[in-house]
This record gives C-alpha cells, structure tokens and sequence, in this order.
C-alpha cells in the first residue's frame, strides 16, 4: 500500500461534502435520477440512496479512486446513476451495503483494510 493509498485526509471530506450538497446540480440529480444523502459519524461514512419506486431490477455499485458510483437499472431497461467525490482514494476503505425495498445504504469504515477492497458490488432487487 502505497503512501498516497493510505492517506485519507478525513477533514477534508467536511468541504468536499458541503461543496457538493451546496451545487443547485445536486437537488436537480436528487429529482431527476435518484435521491443520496452522505453522512459522517465518528466510525463510518454514510451514502444513503433514495430512489423514486421499487421497479428496479439492479443496483450496481462501483468505486474507482476517488470516486463512488451508484447505478440503477429499472424494470424497463432505464438507467440513472449518482457520481459522489471524495478527497482520498476509497481504495482501502471496507464497506457493507444494506438494501430495502427502495433505498440503499453504504457503510464505510474509517480504518483502512490492509488490502485492496473489492470495487464492485451487484445487487438483485427482485
């Protein structure tokens, strides 16, 4: 692990977060695509995704570098993703999701992994 790898600069993440919820885009996203909250606590990093019905038939999530993308496919083959930024790499950073019916939580750990964690998750929603 790389220097630049383990280094999680976690206050910035405050002024990475505000910047972005304070972009008019964001409440635009939040309408057109699909609602997502981000939260901080002392352990973990929240994203919360709200979407608009339960038609979906696949939520895929996905991060690379510096960044989290979520993707979700409706049962009529329509497609809407969410991009959220961070500060660091994610690269290290151990998470767990949670699905119900029309949200998805994402728990990051503030501990570093001492390996790579995997960078895609699929999930089945039907």
């Amino acid at each position: 692990m790389s220097s630049e790898e383990k280094d999680c600069n976690w206050g910035d993440l405050e002024k990475c977060l505000e910047e972005m919820f304070l972009d008019p885009y964001t409440s635009v996203l939040d309408h057109t695509q699909f609602r997502i909250d981000v939260f901080e606590t002392g352990e973990e990093i929240i994203i919360e995704a709200q979407f608009h019905d339960d038609a979906m038939e696949e939520i895929t999530l996905v991060r690379k570098d510096h960044e989290f993308t979520i993707e979700a496919v409706w049962k009529d083959l329509s497609f809407r993703k969410r991009t959220v930024q961070f500060p660091f790499s994610l690269q290290y950073i151990p998470m767990e999701y949670s699905f119900m019916a029309d949200k998805v939580e994402i728990k990051m750990k503030k501990t570093l992994a001492a390996s790579a964690q995997p960078s895609y998750y699929r999930i089945q929603t039907q």
